[in-house]
């Protein structure tokens, strides 16, 4: 479509030049023009049109393309595709790998994973944390038969999200139950049936794949307990409701990550099989129709097209890595003179901020995290949760495992509940994991303070002396990140007047 496009303008534009100047007869001329990009060949008499591109010789003979440059066009296009579209599908695709994975376990759709030992670096999943317990699950509701979600009271926080990580509830004090506990009736796309008049929070789903997140911050055996009363069940069993069968994940050792190059679009397909078009994905349904991903249909890539899509796969992972870690929007930084950023680029966890889809916004995100909450991007003081990245030093250079960096917490940090530091491998995008075994510190901690009550916390592949209690491992020659996350931010997160220092490489 775009070399159509820039055929056309060509084309006009060629026209136009030779129409103004004082040629006798244009028929008869050959025109060559450097435009410094391509270079342009012109012979209206014998109907040539030629010009070299970023893909090779493009010809034209009579209007119409050469066999070769139809090839060349057909398999750019198709290329140009395929990446977008790997841009467009990375928390659809992030999603499947979770529900697929899950069921690898021999999970069934009422038996949810509960990390009861809290989740250990072995555990793959992007940027998890060490510091609350979790209990996560995937299930596909029935056409004509929703799902009902039970949540307890007590000190919770979660969310039920859509097959494209987008919030359709928060769960907890910042969600509908307002931390009392409730009942959520999730509803198909396109349901007309029965509903209740009262009772429930009646959650209308545009996904028949729905995830839910809860996590406890009390402390084991009390928070496993609180995760374990979770109940869910169909709508159509609202009556004898069938018993809960949920697991230990903690020492499974589980991969929740997708494939990011070969089996990235097998999955894709898979994820899209019997899912919902959503009205604003039409126009990329249609774009991945041309490529054979369709939903309802087999996927079955002939030679070529497995060729171009292990292509695209490569670039758009890079450009997906680019885009997370090396943003160029300036509104990423959360601090002008800092070197953190906001995962929520543009504070809304729906990614659409009313004009259009933020599909970048989308990507840094999902890339790098999994999961969405109404919480984690609103102002919402003393409630939910925020958190911010950084890969730099105070220098602006990336973090370098093989090196030894210093984060000063301040004595006072706005958490109602409390504040985490999480250590990333850039690669997993995962907690890291070391001989240590420590990928993560929080205020919770035995950590040792100054003596003006502010918090050294050290990361680097050996501690400094006396200061085990506050470091963190790192892998030499391998990059990582961090998130630094507020549980019940107050209003000094929000109106920016409390700052985080940058983290400090120590020679």
């Amino acid at each position: 479509m775009k070399y159509s496009y820039r055929l056309s303008l060509i084309l006009t534009l060629t026209l136009f030049v030779m129409a103004c100047s004082p040629s006798t007869d244009p028929t008869t001329q050959e025109l060559e023009v450097d435009t410094g990009a391509t270079t342009i060949e012109q012979d209206f008499a014998a109907g040539i049109y030629a010009f070299e591109s970023r893909i090779g010789d493009i010809r034209f003979e009579n209007g119409y393309p050469t066999e070769a440059t139809a090839q060349k066009l057909y398999d750019e296009m198709d290329f140009q595709r395929a990446v977008q579209v790997y841009l467009w599908s990375v928390p659809l695709v992030a999603m499947q790998a979770v529900h697929e994975r899950l069921r690898e376990t021999g999970e069934t759709p009422f038996s949810p994973g509960i990390f009861e030992d809290l989740l250990p670096p072995s555990t793959l999943v992007f940027t998890g944390n060490n510091t609350t317990l979790y209990a996560i699950h995937t299930y596909v509701i029935d056409k004509d038969d929703p799902v009902v979600l039970e949540v307890p009271s007590g000190a919770i926080l979660g969310m039920i999200n859509n097959a494209w990580q987008q919030a359709l509830a928060d769960l907890g004090p910042p969600g509908p139950d307002k931390g009392q506990g409730g009942k959520y009736l999730i509803l198909p796309p396109g349901y007309d049936g029965e509903t209740p008049d009262d009772g429930y929070f009646v959650i209308q789903s545009d996904s028949y794949q729905i995830y839910w997140l809860l996590r406890s911050f009390d402390p084991a055996p009390a928070g496993v307990d609180v995760l374990k009363s979770v109940r869910m069940y169909r709508w159509s069993q609202r009556d004898n409701p069938p018993p809960m069968q949920p697991y230990n994940a903690s020492p499974l050792g589980l991969d929740l990550t997708y494939p990011e190059e070969s089996g990235y679009f097998e999955m894709l397909a898979r994820a899209l099989i019997n899912e919902y078009p959503r009205p604003e994905d039409k126009n990329m349904l249609g774009i991945m129709a041309e490529l054979g991903i369709e939903t309802g249909k087999p996927f079955a890539p002939d030679e070529r097209m497995q060729a171009i899509f292990a292509e695209a796969a490569k670039l758009g992972n890079a450009m997906a890595a680019t885009i997370s870690f090396n943003s160029r929007f300036p509104e990423a930084k959360v601090w002008p003179d800092r070197e953190y950023s906001f995962i929520f680029i543009g504070g809304t966890p729906s990614f659409d901020n009313g004009v259009r889809h933020m599909i970048d916004s989308r990507v840094n995100l999902t890339y790098q995290a999994f999961s969405t909450a109404e919480s984690m991007a609103l102002e919402l003081v003393g409630q939910g949760s925020t958190y911010i990245a950084s890969a730099k030093d105070a220098s602006g250079d990336w973090l370098d495992g093989s090196q030894t960096y210093r984060l000063r917490v301040s004595a006072y940090v706005p958490a109602r509940t409390f504040w985490a530091l999480n250590v990333y491998d850039t690669g997993t995008r995962s907690m890291i994991d070391t001989e240590q075994g420590v990928p993560g510190l929080d205020d919770g901690a035995d950590l040792q303070r100054n003596a003006d009550g502010t918090i050294d916390i050290y990361m680097g592949p050996t501690a400094p002396e006396g200061m085990e209690s506050n470091w963190i491992q790192t892998l030499p020659n391998r990059g990582f990140f961090i998130y630094f996350r507020l549980y019940g931010p107050e209003k000094e997160w929000f109106d920016r007047s409390w700052k985080l220092d940058d983290i400090e490489r120590i020679d």
